[in-house]
């Protein structure tokens, strides 16, 4: 019995989307990813519309979508698929708003044609529309006209006066009194949210239509965690109705409303898929800032450094799974501004592991005897760098050029253990040393010794 009930709770969660719109004796052809596949081999002339159950333009349609149904019966099918429910339809047919009604032409088992609807939502209009793909199809079967839509240059002018003049730039309308919530658009999102390689800072961005039942019930928790995480974590939000951002959209995949993502420092968008209440959003956002803030490189100048920061105090498993050690010239040789650069190096390549247990040391050459005999480094001059794992007790050694480019090339092959590696035969121990005082180095002048002091000797 409890299976059974769980089988009917599974089955009513599995429809009840589709049903939500139109019912089992509704006059519209209910489709899936599979019927629809089923259908486009097959002969016939379709009006399909793709729709989500939340749109409220869909819900504004339906009563027309149904008249239209039961007056095209035996001329054209009239039928309906929720994207929602069927990624697979969304994608193949590249649904990028909801509503979206499109007219296809099958012969033979292939289709002719595929034209999208843009006029007004009624049943006369669109019934027009439906009877123009029938001609059009009957008209390529009959070898009179190539392959098109009802959409010829006398089409398109009929659908231009169908077509109801589009609102105004509504882009920030629904944010636009949030002073926490960023409104963004296709022509500003790249110099606010940047590009994945010029990104420092963190974005939690919203992709909404203003009619979206959804997007209405976010837009509290949205500005509020907004509101929480201000100087942490920015907050923004497109507005993809709007046609001016369509292009932004469509770079980001957006589907179904809301879309929620969020962008970190050199990273690429990662979608959101976790509760909507400002409790979730924060949390995320949260976690996400602390896994992705760099670790700054450190000198090393004693062995409490290096267990802290590197192998680890007690028994237990290192903290650091591994560690970059950096040896850099005397500061007489590269003077501040150098060296600095070196550190802005480790830096660099810190960024592109943010998050990861990894550490970041250097030493100036020569300060750390011990470790650059046990790394077996230093005889070939600086700058020289090793990975070590302080588990494995094993490490890899640059061989190329000091830059970030080849220090991650290096950390990228030692993870797919294609580097070559050595292993650390006796104790590593750090030496106590002064730390560096960010200033060029200076030469000590000794004292000079006269002639006649030569000549007592």
């Amino acid at each position: 019995m409890g299976l059974a009930a769980g089988c009917l709770v599974a089955l009513v969660v599995m429809t009840s989307t589709c049903e939500a719109m139109y019912a089992k004796d509704s006059p519209v052809k209910v489709l899936d990813d599979e019927k629809i596949k089923k259908m486009m081999q097959k002969d016939g002339v379709y009006l399909v519309e793709f729709f989500a159950p939340w749109c409220g333009h869909c819900k504004n349609l339906k009563p027309e979508w149904e008249k239209l149904a039961t007056a095209m019966k035996g001329i054209n099918t009239v039928a309906a698929i929720d994207v929602d429910a069927n990624k697979g339809a969304g994608s193949k047919y590249q649904i990028k708003s909801l509503p979206t009604i499109k007219a296809f032409s099958v012969s033979k088992g292939k289709v002719d044609f595929e034209e999208d609807y843009k006029g007004e939502r009624t049943a006369k209009a669109i019934s027009s529309f439906g009877m123009k793909a029938a001609k059009s199809a009957v008209d390529f079967r009959l070898g009179i006209k190539k392959k098109g839509g009802p959409g010829g240059s006398k089409g398109r002018q009929q659908e231009k006066r169908d077509r109801p003049t589009p609102p105004p730039s509504s882009s920030g309308g629904f944010y636009k009194n949030d002073e926490f919530v960023v409104t963004v658009d296709s022509k500003n999102f790249d110099k606010t949210v940047k590009s994945k390689s010029k990104r420092e800072d963190h974005w939690m961005v919203e992709f909404y239509a203003p009619w979206c039942g959804h997007c209405k019930n976010l837009k509290p928790a949205w500005s509020a965690a907004a509101k929480e995480l201000h100087g942490t974590v920015n907050f923004a939000a497109v507005n993809c109705d709007d046609e001016m951002n369509k292009p932004v959209c469509q770079k980001f995949g957006v589907q179904g409303f809301p879309t929620l993502m969020y962008f970190g420092p050199l990273k690429g968008p990662q979608k959101y898929e976790g509760s909507r209440d400002q409790g979730s959003l924060v949390k995320f956002a949260k976690d996400k800032h602390a896994k992705s803030m760099a670790t700054k490189a450190l000198e090393l100048t004693s062995q409490d450094d290096f267990e802290k920061n590197c192998v680890g105090v007690g028994e237990g498993e290192p903290r650091h799974h591994l560690c970059v050690v950096a040896f850099l010239p005397d500061i007489l040789d590269t003077q501040a501004k150098g060296r600095n650069a070196y550190i802005q190096t480790l830096n660099d390549v810190s960024k592109l592991y943010a998050g990861l247990p990894y550490s970041y040391l250097w030493a100036a050459a020569g300060s750390q005897p011990n470790l650059e005999s046990q790394f077996q480094v230093g005889g070939f001059g600086y700058p020289a760098l090793v990975l070590y794992s302080p588990k494995k007790r094993a490490y890899a050694t640059l061989k190329s050029s000091f830059t970030a480019k080849e220090i991650d090339t290096l950390v990228k092959e030692l993870r797919k253990g294609k580097a070559s590696v050595s292993a650390v035969t006796g104790n590593l121990e750090a030496s106590t040393t002064m730390p560096w005082d960010g200033k060029d180095g200076v030469i000590v002048a000794e004292d000079e010794i006269s002639l006649d002091d030569l000549k007592e000797l």
